[in-house]
């Protein structure tokens, strides 16, 4: 359905018997209102433009296109959204490509849902071009490694004590081990009682276990079960940002 620059005011009303719904282009239009949460009915939409459309939605309408299973474009630039995106981004379709936000007021920091997603954009782009081009060794040990168990994972950090801790994230925590040959690793556990752990672990594991780059942290393995999931990662001891910029042992 496009209805683009036609001067539409008022609010957007709800969106019902649209099963079949693939494009909906509201862009240039002077809307008021959020949103719909009805908008979840389109489980067919591919394209959602609502740019320079005026609209004072918030960013909670992003939940609601978590049913859009096809959704491959989202565009909301130039419209008064403000705040932090929402961390539920990452429940969004596995087919999303392209989201335009420009022009909007954000702030706070990209959440890692949002880079999980350009990983995985980033995985599928390097497949694509893996058949002209010749598999490097590095992506064959990687494919080749077994899982390690929770056992194992456990032993090399130390029970998972707090003295292990290298910081926390959205999803878990990151613990410092050394496995049985003596290779030191980072091991990042996920705790499967936030809302979209599962989802974060599934997206990093596929996205960042073929792809081998000097500014992207290896990820060597992974440990999977109904009630735990962990990633071992190549440890880095370059300390962090904070300790480059005002340590003067850091230079």
């Amino acid at each position: 359905m496009c209805t683009k620059r036609s001067n539409f005011t008022g609010h957007l009303p709800p969106i019902t018997n649209a099963p079949t719904l693939e494009k909906l282009l509201l862009w240039g239009n002077k809307l008021t209102g959020n949103v719909p949460n009805s908008i979840s009915n389109a489980s067919m939409l591919q394209i959602l433009d609502l740019a320079r459309s005026a609209t004072d939605h918030e960013w909670t309408f992003l939940s609601s296109l978590a049913n859009c299973r096809h959704l491959r474009k989202i565009a909301v630039s130039g419209n008064p959204l403000s705040g932090v995106l929402p961390t539920y981004i990452g429940n969004l379709s596995k087919s999303l490509q392209y989201f335009y936000a420009s022009n909007c007021e954000l702030q706070g920091i990209i959440p890692m849902e949002i880079v999980l997603i350009v990983l995985t954009i980033m995985y599928r782009r390097c497949q694509r071009r893996s058949t002209t081009l010749p598999i490097k060794d590095d992506l064959l040990s990687l494919k080749t490694l077994r899982r390690i168990s929770q056992a194992k994972l456990s032993g090399a950090a130390n029970g998972f004590e707090e003295s292990n801790m290298l910081g926390s994230g959205s999803f878990g925590y990151v613990y410092k081990g050394r496995l049985s040959d003596g290779m030191e690793v980072s091991i990042k556990v996920f705790n499967l009682q936030t809302e979209g752990a599962f989802r974060s672990f599934d997206i990093e594991w596929d996205a960042m276990h073929n792809i081998v780059h000097r500014n992207i942290v290896k990820v060597i393995t992974c440990c999977s079960s109904v009630d735990f999931k962990a990633l071992v990662l190549d440890y880095t001891f370059n300390g962090n940002l904070e300790q480059w910029l005002h340590s003067k042992n850091c230079f």
